[in-house]
Order: C-alpha cells, then sequence, then structure tokens
C-alpha cells in the first residue's frame, strides 16, 4: 500500500459499540470503537450511526467493499462465539518494531493472555523493551482482529486499552476470562 492509497470506512455495531473499519489496499488497516480518541476524526461524519453502512460516497473498490465486509462478518461470528479467530488480511502502518510487535499479538491464542514482558521476549528476546512494547501496543490500530485486549500487566491485571479497560474486560470476558 503506498502513501497515496485511498482509506475507505464501513462501521458495525457490536455489543460493545459501534466499530468504524478502515481498508486500503485490499487490507483492513483500522478497527477502533467509534468514541475511542485515536479513531479518525474525519470518519465521524461519513457514517450512519445504529447501521452496518459503508460510507456513503458509494466508491468504495470492489476489493476494499469485500474486505470491509467480510470483516463485519466475520466480527458478528466472533460476537456470536461462533469464531474465535479471524482470517482477514491486515496492513500494518508503523515503524519495523510496532510492526513486530503487532505481529506478536497475532499469535496469542483466544482465550489466553500474555504479559508485556511475554510480548518483549517474543520480539526482542528479552523482558528490556516492555516499555516499549507496551507503548506500541497502545498504538495499535486494529484492535480485536490483533488482540491487544489480551496483553496484561505482570501482576495479571488490566492495563491500557484505547478502548476502554471496560471493553478490555468485556472482550476478555467474551474470551472466558475474568480479569481485575
Amino acid at each position: 500500500m503506498s502513501a497515496s492509497s485511498s482509506l475507505y470506512f464501513a462501521q458495525t455495531q457490536s455489543p460493545l459499540g459501534t466499530i468504524i473499519l478502515v481498508a486500503s489496499g485490499g487490507s483492513i488497516c483500522g478497527l477502533y470503537f467509534d468514541d475511542q480518541s485515536d479513531c479518525p476524526v474525519f470518519t465521524r461524519n461519513s457514517y450512519n450511526p445504529g447501521t452496518d453502512a459503508f460510507r456513503v460516497d458509494n466508491c468504495c473498490p470492489r476489493t476494499e467493499r469485500a474486505v470491509l465486509s467480510r470483516t463485519i462478518d466475520q466480527l458478528h461470528q466472533w460476537f456470536a462465539h461462533q469464531r474465535t479467530c479471524f482470517n482477514i488480511p491486515v496492513h500494518f502502518q508503523g515503524t519495523a518494531f510496532q510492526r513486530m510487535v503487532w505481529s506478536a499479538l497475532q499469535t496469542i491464542p483466544y482465550g489466553q493472555t500474555l504479559t508485556y514482558g511475554d510480548i518483549s521476549v517474543l520480539v526482542s528476546g528479552n523482558t528490556k523493551s516492555s516499555r516499549a512494547v507496551g507503548a506500541a501496543i497502545g498504538q495499535n490500530p486494529i484492535s480485536i482482529i490483533v488482540p491487544c485486549h489480551r496483553v496484561v500487566g505482570k501482576d495479571g491485571r488490566l492495563t491500557g486499552f484505547s478502548g476502554g479497560l471496560h471493553r478490555k474486560s468485556a472482550l476478555l470476558a467474551h474470551e472466558g476470562l475474568s480479569l481485575v
């Protein structure tokens, strides 16, 4: 995907609120709750709250429309406990380190958690980069599909989630985990 690639948006309702999806180049490059502070501001007036609707400009190319539609279907299946993983092409826009961290997040199985230190060991071989790992996880643009909600503090407690700790707790509970 080039820097000049167009972004296309869709939104869907979930048990945890409205989700905004961003696609480009036939891949998902963003998944946000619409009230997240890092949700792209320019999307807030481009959809109809309460519906599963594509952006009203109707110029979404077939490849983006397909990946957006497939993502919505898989999210609905996931929330209905009919799926435990996603089969969606994603495109990470970030530094090499961030992309390594986000790729590591995708290896955390459904219903399990890892700590920031665990992720640090996966990407760098030691726990010394735990703070940098935490910063990269905090910038994850594709939540749920790239399951940053499965990362907890070293004491097992819930820590930051850009969608809010109430959602992180609900996502983990959805997967059968109950953490404080």
